[in-house]
């Protein structure tokens, strides 16, 4: 995987139609979120939050990101490696940047981890399925 190719993929209007991708699936039924892009470190490079997302959905959608980033899996799918007799929630781990409900996906090109998509702002399956649908269209529209 060439850099120039990643770069390609993250190019700002690149960007901009994923997000509407996520937007216009969170319209059509009908809630408000945020939405965030982050790279394969986790770092957000896009980020809109749609008229009526509640405060919190800022913050756990770049943690959403953050986590499919880190983990190279969907956030929904981390509540599996939860163990309730573990002496700290996996949560509190890297500073409370972890989320482990659904909403964050990984983004792949190639099959190479090169960013993830958060969304928060409803239900976690809503979230997912949001987010889920923005993955799906990001390598025909940004690659």
């Amino acid at each position: 995987m060439h850099t120039r190719d990643i770069e390609c993929c993250f190019r700002t209007e690149n960007l901009f139609r994923v997000l509407q991708i996520a937007v216009r699936k969170a319209a059509s039924i009908q809630v408000p979120i945020s939405v965030c892009i982050a790279d394969a470190s986790g770092l957000s490079l896009a980020f809109l939050r749609m008229d009526g997302a509640s405060l919190v959905s800022v913050d756990l959608a770049q943690k959403k990101a953050y986590t499919a980033a880190m983990f190279k899996m969907a956030t929904k799918d981390l509540g599996a490696f939860r163990q309730p007799a573990a002496s700290f929630p996996m949560e509190t781990i890297l500073g409370g940047k972890i989320v482990t409900f659904g909403g964050g996906i990984p983004l792949l090109y190639n099959d190479h981890l090169i960013g993830a998509i958060g969304v928060s702002g409803s239900r976690a399956e809503q979230d997912h399925e949001i987010a889920q649908a923005a993955a799906d269209a990001f390598p025909d529209i940004a690659c």
